[in-house]
């Protein structure tokens, strides 16, 4: 419970900076200019936590 409690908050903050970015991107552009600083605020809003619970859940529901 507590994994996914902690997925829940990773991804409020994932979508809201995903969200936010595309939809400037697709309104202005800039994608390319500004790709580092998008994956660094994903880093910030806990993306490498988020990938590592999955990891987790998968690795538990293999049964490895």
């Amino acid at each position: 419970m507590e994994d996914n409690n902690t997925l829940a908050l990773i991804n409020t903050d994932v979508t809201s900076v995903t969200a936010t970015n595309f939809s400037k991107w697709v309104t202005e552009g800039g994608a390319e200019a500004e790709w580092e600083s998008h994956l660094s605020a994903l880093q910030n809003a806990g993306m490498p936590e988020a990938i590592e619970v999955i990891q987790k859940q998968y690795e538990a529901y293999k049964g490895n």
